[in-house]
């Protein structure tokens, strides 16, 4: 199966690098630079970084993927982009080409893609919950099963630690992806992190 994607960085030679490198897999390559996306190419994956507007890049390909090279973007504008933008993945620079390969793929089939690096720096900062807008709703036992989701804990290990079912935590966690508007729990543990950055 053949996927297409636009690679659309800042870096001229960036482009070109990763170009190469995934034109030797089954991944059909339009590569632009900067701001030249005038193509009629519709994409199924867009690559871009920190410096590319993504806004028109998603006005001109409304039915792609969106993945970040991130160049060294700070967390809480990471988050705001998975929040705000729905992009589909983070990839990071130091990552081999088989993992941007196989991440492409798995975004390309309809699930998230975070490379390790990332998801425990931004998982790392949900720990605890102060008192958002958005947890106003959430009861106290609530707000500690997103603090505990929010560490990377299963819903086993989060049901051992409250004392409740297991079967009762996924209830509790599907009402609270409902009232928060969150649709994983990468994006319940980015919430929280969000919140946590707005108290400094």
């Amino acid at each position: 199966m053949t996927i297409t994607m636009q690679i659309s960085l800042s870096s001229y030679l960036l482009c070109e690098g990763i170009k190469k490198l995934v034109s030797e897999t089954a991944v059909n390559v339009i590569c632009e630079w900067g701001a030249n996306t005038t193509s009629s190419f519709e994409p199924d994956i867009v690559l871009f970084d920190s410096k590319t507007k993504i806004c028109a890049l998603k006005s001109q390909y409304p039915k792609a993927k969106f993945v970040l090279l991130d160049t060294g973007m700070k967390e809480i504008d990471i988050s705001r982009l998975l929040l705000c933008h729905h992009i589909s993945g983070i990839i990071s620079p130091e990552e081999d080409i088989e993992s941007l390969c196989k991440a492409i793929r798995v975004i390309h089939g309809g699930d998230i893609w975070i490379d390790q690096k990332h998801l425990k720096s931004l998982i790392k900062k949900g720990h605890s919950l102060p008192e958002g807008e958005g947890f106003k709703g959430l009861s106290v036992q609530d707000k500690k099963i997103v603090a505990l989701a929010s560490q990377g804990m299963t819903n086993n290990e989060i049901s051992e630690s409250v004392c409740l079912s297991e079967t009762t935590i996924k209830a509790h966690l599907c009402r609270i992806y409902k009232m928060l508007k969150v649709r994983n729990r990468v994006e319940l543990a980015l919430l929280a992190q969000e919140y946590n950055e707005k108290e400094f």
